[in-house]
């Protein structure tokens, strides 16, 4: 697969309705509530609502270089944080080895992504 197949991957896989396929720590939820304000299911569809910035990013940091190809961030605006709300996503398959050499909709109900991360985001210099 493509880092461009895996990219529509990822954005198709988290705006999907049904259960199961965006997966979440319940400190992703806690944190993101408290910082945004907002119930959890009113931050999902902020997230769906703006998954055509999602970007991915090359896996480069030592601890997860070697499991992981890429991982995903969405800021998403807020009027709370001028710079807007930064989420991690990554993709969370079991058989990680088994999507190389696949195609999308070869593994598309197999592929699970989930929210690693959520944060103020901070400006870079």
């Amino acid at each position: 697969m493509t880092p461009e197949e895996e990219h529509s991957l990822v954005g198709r896989t988290i705006t999907r309705r049904e259960s199961g396929y965006l997966v979440w720590e319940d400190r992703i939820v806690r944190e993101s509530a408290k910082d945004l304000g907002l119930l959890w299911r009113d931050i999902l569809d902020i997230i769906r609502a703006h998954i055509d910035k999602l970007q991915q990013q090359p896996e480069v940091r030592e601890r997860w270089k070697d499991d992981f190809k890429h991982w995903y961030k969405l800021l998403i605006p807020t009027d709370r944080f001028a710079d807007g709300y930064f989420i991690e996503f990554r993709i969370d398959h079991p058989d990680m080895w088994t999507i190389e050499g696949k195609g999308p909709n070869e593994i598309e109900d197999d592929i699970i992504v989930r929210i690693v991360n959520c944060h103020k985001q901070t400006p870079r210099p």
